[in-house]
C-alpha cells in the first residue's frame, strides 16, 4: 500500500524502529550510574 509513493509498509516499520531506539535510549540515559558524594557534617 502506498500514498504518493510513500510505502506505508516501509513507514510503519521506520517508525518501529525510532520507538524502540527512543526507549532504549531512555532507559540508558534513566538508569546509568552516577557518582554520588556523600557529606555528613554532623557535629558531635
Amino acid at each position: 500500500m502506498s500514498i504518493a509513493g510513500l510505502d506505508l509498509a516501509a513507514l510503519g516499520w521506520i517508525a518501529i524502529g525510532l520507538g524502540v531506539l527512543a526507549i532504549v535510549l531512555s532507559f540508558l540515559l534513566t538508569n546509568r550510574r552516577r557518582e554520588t558524594v556523600v557529606r555528613d557534617d554532623r557535629r558531635y
